[in-house]
Parts: C-alpha cells; structure tokens; sequence
C-alpha cells in the first residue's frame, strides 16, 4: 500500500484521486487560473482543452475529480454535457462557468448537477471558496 495524505484538521485520510481537475474552456485566461490554482494547492492538473471529445477522454480516464466547465465554449452544449457527467461519471464533480451568467443559467446548472458555479473572469479567492463547498460523493 503507498503512502497516503492525511489532513490533521479534519483527522481524516485524504482521497488524492479526487484531488486532481481539468478544465474545459476557450479562454486561456481561465486555464491558465485554474491550472496555477491547481498546481498552488496540491491538486494534480489532468489538463485543459476547448476539444469536448478530449475533455470526456480525460472523464474516462481519471474517473474522477473536479471539472470546470466554460459554457461560453462554442460546440459544447454545457447544461446537457453536466447531466451526461452526473450520470456516467459521478464522481467527477462539475464547475460551471460564465462570462454572462443569468439567473436561468444558475438554476438550470444546478437543477442539471453543477455542483459550484463562478463568474468570468475568474478570481482565485472565489474559486477557492466554491471548491471547499463541494461536497465528495
């Protein structure tokens, strides 16, 4: 058995597979944020893409995480894209993201299984605080 994390706060074993995330966005200056946040808190990067069909390549290979998904990307239609996840891949849990975030979009995002939602351009403050709300299955 290899070694394992402990978080001395909590007095509990830390899962390291769901301590790891990848981002599905056009704009670099969200994946640059996401993947600097990533490396800063000791999370493993899985990657960042605009290419849907790299992104669940990701989902099927690491099987878990955090996924930060843009839905500004053209090509990818992010409300059904969160319900597929939440059913195939349960334990990826799913960040929505928006440069033109509406009330529906809010609502539809969590009525679909987004388990945070952050607001374009990015803050690191904010984002940290939404990934501590989210809860492991």
């Amino acid at each position: 058995m290899g070694a394992q994390e402990f978080d001395f706060a909590t007095g509990k074993v830390v899962d390291t597979a769901a301590r790891q995330l990848m981002i599905l966005s056009e704009c670099e200056e969200s994946c640059e944020l996401v993947e600097a946040y990533a490396r800063g808190n000791r999370y493993k990067f899985l990657g960042k893409t605009a290419d849907l069909r790299q992104a669940l390549e990701w989902v099927r290979k690491f099987k878990q995480g955090l996924f930060f998904l843009d839905a500004d990307s053209k090509g990818v239609d992010a409300l059904p894209l969160i319900k597929v996840l939440t059913e195939k891949a349960p334990l990826f849990k799913v960040i929505l993201m928006s440069q033109t975030p509406t009330k529906a979009l809010l609502s539809e995002g969590r009525e679909a299984g987004a388990a945070g939602f952050l607001v374009k351009p990015l803050k690191i403050d904010v984002m940290e605080k939404t990934i501590k709300q989210i809860k492991p299955r």
